[in-house]
């Protein structure tokens, strides 16, 4: 090199090409962090997070389909079950229906109202709605809202319509806290 410098003197031309090159990678960032924020929203979404978890379940007991509609992971660390019950082969009115819950979930709220115990009819300890429902009525639908996120799991149900109570089972929340993916 012979003590020459290895600097170079860039053209008018060349200096424009290198600012223009050095505003086009800023706005790639901004870009690339902008994305990052939307990808990290969608990604919270994806896992359930203020999104429904559908199931679509159900089951037929004494003549009443009972359907599980999903249940939504509120940001409030709640989460919402819902249900639709509907008379499909029914000879006889409704009297009540029962939803098996674990005795450590807290009932914050249901719609149409229920109570929360143990049925004597049906000896399921959970919700109880004694909402009669005919036999020409049309679908119903039923929510109620826990402390607490669960996992979708498999939990009994009993109907009342006549002299004796029928139980099965249907997708309802579980004992056990959803796992983080």
């Amino acid at each position: 090199m012979n003590g020459q410098s290895s600097q170079k003197n860039l053209t008018f031309g060349e200096l424009e090409m290198n600012t223009m090159d050095i505003r086009t990678w800023r706005a790639f960032r901004n870009l690339t962090w902008f994305l990052g924020w939307i990808t990290l929203g969608v990604s919270l979404v994806l896992q359930g997070i203020l999104s429904p978890v559908m199931a679509g379940t159900s089951v037929v007991l004494d003549g009443y389909q009972i359907t599980f509609l999903g249940v939504t992971y509120n940001s409030d660390q709640t989460s919402t079950w819902r249900y639709e019950v509907r008379p499909a082969s029914a000879t006889q009115d409704l009297s009540h229906w029962v939803l098996a819950l674990c005795t450590t979930h807290q009932v914050l709220s249901s719609d149409p109202q229920g109570s929360i115990g143990k049925d004597p009819t049906t000896g399921l300890w959970g919700i109880k709605w004694e909402q009669p429902l005919r036999t020409t009525d049309g679908p119903r639908p039923y929510t109620f809202v826990l402390n607490g996120w669960f996992e979708v799991g498999t939990t009994q149900v009993a109907v009342k319509a006549g002299r004796d109570p029928e139980l099965g089972t249907i997708d309802g929340p579980s004992c056990t806290s959803p796992t983080p993916s």
